[in-house]
């Protein structure tokens, strides 16, 4: 067992409050994580281990402090690995991320220095936004909408929700898609961001 994870383990308080799990099918590790407000390291597998960014809210103005994405794209691929990062990131990188843009300039998810640590994370060599990558000329696909007003009938909303992947696995990816209607019914203000990799 990598010591890091087993610090991760062995760290009261802190290991009540994040979950992490590992399966593996065919040579692949993927990996589950839960993060919550004071989450430990998190190890990648036996072969190299990276720290993933605390869940901390956007108001805290603590991006700066999250480990660059960078490390966590070397541990994979140093072990020969393909990685994905998904979920609700609380962040419109671009003006095609946020219908109202305008009007949101000064507000959490849209601030410039969110912005531009968003940015940072990205590039060609280490983790690529795959939604933006298969939908580049467009506005949205949203995956927020307020329960405000008629916000989610107009499609006025957010994309929060992320798909970032290496570079070969975004490659593979064919077609991203936002789930907004399931079975008739709005579950949530978030809906699921449903992306196909054709993956060999």
């Amino acid at each position: 067992m990598s010591p890091w994870l087993a610090a991760c383990r062995a760290s009261p308080p802190r290991a009540a409050t994040s979950r992490w799990t590992s399966r593996t099918h065919r040579s692949r590790s993927p990996v589950s994580i839960c993060l919550r407000a004071a989450c430990p390291p998190i190890c990648s597998g036996p072969s190299g281990c990276a720290r993933l960014p605390m869940a901390v809210p956007a108001t805290s103005g603590r991006w700066g402090s999250w480990p660059r994405s960078r490390a966590i794209w070397c541990a994979a691929t140093a072990a020969g690995r393909e990685y994905l990062l998904m979920g609700d990131l609380n962040i419109a990188h671009t003006r095609q991320d946020l219908a109202a843009w305008r009007r949101n300039q000064q507000n959490d998810g849209f601030l410039p220095e969110e912005r531009e640590w968003f940015g940072q994370q990205l590039s060609p060599r280490t983790l690529i936004d795959v939604v933006r990558n298969l939908h580049p000329g467009e506005d949205g696909p949203y995956s927020w909408w307020s329960w405000l007003g008629q916000s989610f009938a107009n499609d006025a909303g957010w994309r929060l929700d992320y798909h970032l992947a290496t570079p070969r696995l975004a490659r593979s990816a064919v077609r991203a898609e936002v789930d907004r209607d399931h079975h008739g019914t709005r579950l949530s203000d978030h809906s699921p961001v449903v992306v196909d990799y054709d993956w060999p």
